[in-house]
Order: structure tokens, then C-alpha cells, then sequence
């Protein structure tokens, strides 16, 4: 613009600068001859910028228009791809439903091939989508859950008369009919189980403690992540050996048959109360990082629990066990609650270790007791008022709490050889019938033998009383032994009574300063009947 308005002024001023010349009018034509020529060429140079610029205008627009339509023509595509994508998954779904309810409908078929098919139409589906694998278990359960009885035979037991064979045969059919279907059903039922199993058991070449960590897939069997409800449910031969599952249901249960949980891990609490086990039951190295419940279950066979890890509490409270109970090895971090339980066979704690509170009130043992070879006890421990039948073996035990014994039964023979009792031991009131043996046992604190009655052979040969050991009221009738006792300073039998003072065929031997005195009123059934006294004259 400023070189324009330039040569306009150049223009309308060159007669001026050359009218004092000669050749004036030729020089200013020939100036502004030159000023139209660079006149000439601005403007061309002008229009061809202009061009320039409306054509690289003119491409930038069509640019933006293509990347526009580009850009309209991809969220169409988008828009139809989740428009297809949602379509196929509403379609899916809609299978899926439809496949999943027809499963559960067929559940219900009266025929047990219809039955099968269902289930693993569910196994399926569950392996296939990760969202429905606890709704599938939940209802595999609810399959459990319902009743399932054998139906009842009706033999005659003599022979019938001739009118009443054409009713006896007709129900026999019956009979044979009902077996066929039950047969049936427990073969549904076991397939049910089965299923379970195989979905819930630790994959392999994985430790069971990492198994809830695998991310579900489709293309792993194992489903991490699941709980399983079998309340009341009827089970046979149930195997889920290595099962791993977060939190699990069995209260009240029946186990017909087999029941196989060896190695099985539970990362919740555990429930089998009231749960009854017809067969023998495996739990041998069995975790429970939760609280394990099995207060009121029957054990009518054996019960495994050797090696088993009790991470919180142990609930056993009324629990019968009719069979051998094996506990050898089992670890106890929390509470181990056997109040009242029965062992009617042999009850193995061998090596047991109870971190917390062991409390075996009122619990009976018809069998022997064995808590022998370095069962530990780290806190305090009750056997007050249990009765033992057989014999009771507590050699090389570790009693780092409290341990109480009062009003305890030993009918066989009890023996605390080597036992260490570093907190008190109360054996108030209790009654050993058989051989009572605390040879070379150790008694750090207080020792309650108050109102004991010792009724065989007692050996308390190279114990040590480092507390205050009281027999104040006790009674011992066969041999008894203090040979060696290490501080019998500190033993106390104020009042013993000691029966049959005069029969030599019996050993005894009291701690350093304590004498029997016989009794002046010694009644008829044991005229020989005496009383422990310190120092003085005496026996």
C-alpha cells in the first residue's frame, strides 16, 4: 500500500522535478513511463498473491471439510460398531439367560438324564462367563441341599399266603422302581459334586496358599474367589481333596460314605456344626485361616485332623467322636474349644501345639488319651472335670500356662512323666484309679493336689517343686513314691490320708520330714489307715 501511494506522489510530482531542463516533458513521460511499468508489476505481484492466497485458502477449506467428513464417517462407524457390539451382546445375554434358565428348569426334570444335562449346561456357562460361576455353585448347592433319603425296604419275613403273592409281587415292583430312582439320583447328585470339585481344587503347580490369587479366566478350570453353602445338605463319598475356597457352609450336613477334605484350605471361616459324618472324615493337613466350627458334628469312623492348621478358633464343644480322633501334629493359633466333646475310641494330640487357650471341660475319653512327645500347651489349658477311661499319656508335655485338672477322672493309667508345668497345675479333687506317674515332671509354680485320691501306683520319683506344692486332704492307697523330689521343702501333706499303712507289699516313700502316724480312730474297714504328719514318730 505505501509503495502504491510512493508512486502516485511520484507521479503527480515528476513535471516538477524536471522543469528547470532541458527534455523535461521527455524525462517526466520516461519517469512515469517507469512508474506505470513498476506500477504493472506491483499489481501483477498483488494479484498473484491474491491467487496464492485464495487457492491455499481454498485447499485449507477442502482439507477441513475431507477431515471433517473423515472424522463424521468414524463416529458413524464407531456408533455402529457398539450399535453392532451391544446388539451382539443383548443377543448374548439374552442366550445366556435363556440357556441358564432352562437349566434350572430342567433341574427339576423328573428324569436323571434331563438332570445331568442341566448341570453341566450350568458348568458351561460358569466357566464361560466369570459373573455367573458363584450363582452356579450357589445353585449346585441348592441341588445338595435337598432332602435325599433311600427309601425303605419292606421284606416279608415269612412266606406269604397264595392270595396275597399277586400284592406282595406288586410291591416289590414298587420297590424296585423307587431303588432305580434313588440310584439315579445319587448319581445326579455325585455328578453335583464332582463338579464342584473339579472347579474348586487347587490347579496344579500351584501352592495352595496362591490359588485365591489366580485372576479368573475362561481358560483356567480353577474359579478362585467362591464360597460354598451346604447347609443341611446330604452328601456321599464326598472327595474334595485340596479344595480351596474362600468361606464354607456344612452345618448340619450329612456325610454318608467318605468324606475326603485333606489338604483343603479355607481362607474364611469354616462351619461343619451339627454336621454328621456316617464314614470316616479327612482333614489331614487341612488350613483354616478363619474360625473352624465343628461343635455338636458326630464322628461315627475316624476322624483325621493330623497335621491341620487352625489358624482362629477351633470350635469341637460337644462333639462325638466314636472312632479314632487324630489330631497329631494339628496346630491350634487360637482357642481349641473341646468342652464336653466324647471320644469314645483313641484320641491322638501327639505334638500337637495349642498357641491359645486349649479347654477340654468335662470332655470324656473312653479310649486312651495320648497328648504325649511334646504337646505343647502355650497358654492356659482345662481338663477340669474330664474323665479319662483309658489311659491318659501326657509324657514330655509343655504347660507354659495354667494347667487345670481339678475334679478330672483317670481310670487307667496317667502319666506326666517329664512334663514341664511352668504355670499353676491344679489337680483338686481328682481321682486316679490307675498308675499316677509324674516321674521327673517339673512344677514352676504352684502344684494343687488338694483332696486328691490317688488309688494305684504314684511316682513322683525326681520331680521338681519349685512353687508351693500342696496334697492338703489327698489320699493314697497303693505305692506312692517322692524318692528324689527336687525342693521338697516345698511340698505340703498337711492331712494325707494313707490307706493299708501296714501292708508290705506296697513301696513307699514320703519327701525328706513327713511321717505316717497311724490313726486312733481308724474305722473297721481299714484298721491300718494313717495320716501324713511332719517330723515326729511315725511310719
Amino acid at each position: 500500500m505505501l509503495l502504491i501511494t510512493g508512486l502516485v506522489i511520484l507521479w503527480v510530482k515528476a513535471p516538477d522535478l524536471y522543469r528547470a531542463k532541458d527534455g523535461a516533458a521527455q524525462a517526466t513521460a520516461t519517469t512515469r513511463g517507469g512508474i506505470l511499468t513498476v506500477a504493472a508489476a506491483v499489481i501483477a505481484a498483488a494479484a498473484a498473491g491474491a491467487g496464492l492466497y485464495f487457492t491455499a485458502r481454498t485447499i485449507r477449506l477442502n482439507q477441513q471439510a475431507l477431515l471433517e467428513t473423515q472424522r463424521t464417517n468414524r463416529e458413524a462407524d464407531h456408533r455402529g460398531r457398539l450399535a453392532l457390539e451391544e446388539t451382539q451382546r443383548a443377543n448374548r445375554e439374552a442366550d445366556r439367560r435363556d440357556r441358564y434358565a432352562k437349566a434350572i428348569e430342567q433341574l427339576g426334570h423328573d428324569k436323571a438324564p434331563v438332570r445331568l444335562g442341566a448341570m453341566y449346561s450350568l458348568e458351561r456357562l460358569a466357566q464361560d462367563n466369570l459373573e455367573l460361576r458363584q450363582a452356579v455353585v450357589d445353585v449346585l448347592c441348592a441341588y445338595l441341599r435337598m432332602p435325599f433319603k433311600a427309601p425303605q425296604r419292606h421284606e416279608p419275613t415269612t412266606e406269604l399266603p397264595a392270595e396275597g403273592r399277586e400284592n406282595a409281587s406288586s410291591s416289590d415292583a414298587i420297590d424296585r422302581e423307587l431303588e432305580r430312582n434313588t440310584a439315579e439320583e445319587l448319581l445326579v447328585r455325585q455328578t453335583a459334586q464332582r463338579l464342584l470339585a473339579a472347579h474348586l481344587h487347587c490347579p496344579p503347580n500351584t501352592p495352595g496358599l496362591n490359588a485365591q490369587a489366580i485372576e479368573a479366566s475362561p481358560q483356567v478350570d480353577f474359579w478362585p474367589g467362591i464360597s460354598l453353602d451346604l447347609t443341611e445338605a446330604s452328601l456321599v463319598d464326598l472327595d474334595l481333596w485340596g479344595l480351596s475356597v474362600t468361606y464354607a457352609r456344612f452345618v448340619r450336613a450329612t456325610f454318608s460314605g467318605h468324606a475326603e477334605f485333606g489338604g483343603a484350605i479355607f481362607f474364611g471361616d469354616a462351619g461343619f456344626g451339627g454336621a454328621t459324618f456316617s464314614g470316616d472324615a479327612e482333614f489331614g493337613g487341612a488350613i483354616f485361616f478363619g474360625d473352624a466350627g465343628f461343635g455338636g458334628a458326630t464322628f461315627s469312623g475316624h476322624a483325621g485332623f493330623g497335621g491341620a492348621t487352625f489358624s482362629g478358633d477351633a470350635e469341637f464343644t460337644e462333639a462325638t467322636f466314636s472312632g479314632h480322633a487324630g489330631f497329631t501334629g494339628a496346630t491350634f493359633s487360637g482357642h481349641a474349644e473341646f468342652g464336653g466333646a466324647t471320644f469314645s475310641g483313641d484320641a491322638g494330640f501327639t505334638g500337637a501345639t495349642f498357641s491359645g487357650r486349649a479347654w477340654f471341660f468335662g470332655a470324656t475319653f473312653s479310649g486312651h488319651a495320648v497328648f504325649d512327645n511334646s504337646a505343647t500347651f502355650c497358654k492356659d489349658v482345662v481338663f477340669t472335670r474330664a474323665t479319662f477311661s483309658g489311659d491318659a499319656g501326657f509324657t514330655g508335655a509343655t504347660f507354659s500356662g495354667h494347667a487345670e485338672f481339678g475334679g478330672a477322672t483317670f481310670s487307667g493309667h496317667a502319666a506326666f512323666t517329664r512334663a514341664t508345668f511352668s504355670g499353676h497345675a491344679a489337680f483338686t479333687r481328682a481321682t486316679f484309679s490307675g498308675y499316677a506317674v509324674f516321674t521327673r515332671a517339673t512344677f514352676s509354680g504352684r502344684a494343687w493336689f488338694f483332696g486328691a485320691t490317688f488309688s494305684g501306683h504314684t511316682a513322683f520319683t525326681g520331680a521338681t517343686f519349685s512353687g508351693h506344692a500342696a496334697f492338703t486332704g489327698a489320699t493314697f492307697s497303693g505305692h506312692a513314691l517322692f524318692g528324689g523330689v527336687t525342693h521338697s521343702e516345698n511340698v505340703v501333706l498337711e492331712s494325707v490320708r494313707v490307706l493299708r499303712i501296714n501292708d508290705r507289699d506296697l513301696d513307699r516313700k514320703w519327701p525328706d520330714g513327713w511321717t505316717v502316724r497311724p490313726d486312733a480312730d481308724a474305722d473297721a474297714d481299714d484298721p491300718t489307715r494313717g495320716t501324713l504328719v511332719r517330723g515326729g514318730s511315725g511310719l
